[in-house]
């Protein structure tokens, strides 16, 4: 915080060298192009085609155009006041569809035996067996630990909004809060 560091590729630089920030700006931008940009685009694309009627590459220039103006016009302050709100309706619709799925089952209990009764999937079990044909047990596993640290680590969207904290308590209690709500 009071290094006036921003980005996790400044830290590498300083605390390391010049080629350690190379490498990890080139990695990140691969990463973050064919993992969280393409998807987000493509997502945002289905439902704006689906919503407007406009074709994919229209709509997709609508989300890359509108995201670059609000987000210049506005800087970190807008990102982060869309990100609030953004938690909000998250939020608020994750119970909106917890309540329309009691509804149609009537209680909690049903509403497990719903999804236990769909080909004998365990919908709530981490841990499931090794022949499992969506989610084994060794893809939870072998996965959490190899995706985790670099998200909750090295990862510019957790890591930016940390060094943003007012202070290190504020940064670390962020942090969890995203943490719980993930």
């Amino acid at each position: 915080m009071n290094s006036n560091l921003m980005t996790s590729p400044d830290y590498l630089c300083k605390r390391y060298n010049k080629a350690c920030r190379s490498i990890l700006v080139c990695l990140s931008l691969l990463l973050y192009v064919f993992t969280k940009v393409s998807v987000t685009l493509y997502a945002g694309q289905l439902i704006m085609s689906e919503l407007s009627n406009f074709n994919g590459l229209l709509s997709i220039l609508i989300l890359v155009v509108g995201t670059a103006v609000y987000t210049v016009m506005g800087g970190l302050g807008a990102v982060v006041y869309t990100e609030a709100l953004q938690t909000i309706v998250l939020i608020v619709g994750g119970f909106v569809v917890l309540g329309f799925a009691l509804k149609n089952t009537g209680n909690i209990d049903e509403l497990r035996n719903y999804f236990k009764d769909q080909n004998n999937r365990q919908y709530f079990h981490l841990f499931r067996p090794i022949d499992d044909h969506d989610y084994p047990w060794t893809g939870f596993v072998f996965g959490f630990y190899s995706v985790a640290p670099w998200y909750w680590g090295i990862d510019q969207v957790i890591v930016q909004r940390a060094m943003a904290a007012k202070d290190i308590l504020h940064g670390q209690y962020g942090t969890v809060v995203a943490a719980f709500l993930k």
